[in-house]
């Protein structure tokens, strides 16, 4: 088991990290993830990732990867873009997410398509990606998403 108490990190006055306390048994993967670019990026390799109860807030991408092939699964985690619905009032969405976009995709492979990021021809990809979901992998889906965060 490794364990971590108290641990602080500060860039000049900017703290980045403070009073974290955590342990990992053996087997047991933990990530620290805070608001960036992208939520999670996934290797095309990796494979058998359970990706369970955690927050993707104020990402620019929440998921992205450079393969189609997807071995991984998402449970029970809350996505800030979701806009799904509860009708069962279970505290979790009734419609399936799908975190991985398009544009996440083509920005993966092609880095300096992040200018067009923001732009009328990357919102109208958004908009065709949620009439026409193939465009993206299927099993790169949330199927029951959160409605409410976790708290931290």
């Amino acid at each position: 088991m490794i364990e971590i108490k108290e641990l602080q990190k500060k860039f000049g006055k900017f703290e980045v990290l403070k009073n974290i306390n955590l342990s990992c048994k053996k087997g047991e993967c933990i990530a620290l993830i805070g608001p960036n670019g992208w939520g999670m990026k996934i290797q095309a390799s990796c494979m058998e990732n359970e990706i369970v109860n955690n927050n993707f807030l104020k990402n620019t991408f929440d998921i992205s990867t450079n393969g189609s092939l997807v071995l991984n699964t998402f449970n029970a985690n809350y996505w800030d873009k979701y806009e799904g619905y509860d009708l069962d009032k279970d505290g979790m969405g009734d419609v399936p997410y799908h975190p991985l976009s398009l544009f996440a995709v083509l920005t993966e492979n092609t880095p300096s398509a992040m200018l067009l990021y923001r732009s009328f021809m990357i919102t109208l990809l958004d908009k065709s990606e949620k009439v026409l979901p193939s465009i993206t992998p299927d099993n790169f889906v949330d199927n029951k998403p959160l409605m409410k965060s976790l708290p931290l």
